[in-house]
C-alpha cells in the first residue's frame, strides 16, 4: 500500500544543507565510508582459480567513480 504523502525526490542544494549541518564534515564522513567499503570489496572479493590460488579482483572503479 503506497503512502499518500510520499511525493518523490526532493532536491536540496548545498547552501540549504549548510544551514542545517557542516557539509564539509559530512562529505569527509561519506568519503571515509566509501573508502572503507571499497577497501573491503578489494580485500574480500576474491576468485579461486582452477589451480587453487586466490586472485584478487580490483573493484575500485565501482563505487562512486573512485579508484
Amino acid at each position: 500500500m503506497a503512502r499518500s504523502w510520499v511525493k518523490g525526490a526532493v532536491k536540496v542544494d548545498e547552501s540549504e544543507m549548510a544551514e542545517l549541518m557542516d557539509v564539509e564534515a559530512f562529505r569527509g564522513r561519506l568519503d571515509a565510508v566509501l573508502d572503507r567499503l571499497r577497501d573491503g570489496f578489494i580485500k574480500q572479493f576474491s576468485v579461486r582459480t582452477s589451480i587453487g590460488e586466490l586472485n584478487t579482483v580490483q573493484a575500485g572503479g565501482l563505487v562512486g567513480g573512485r579508484g
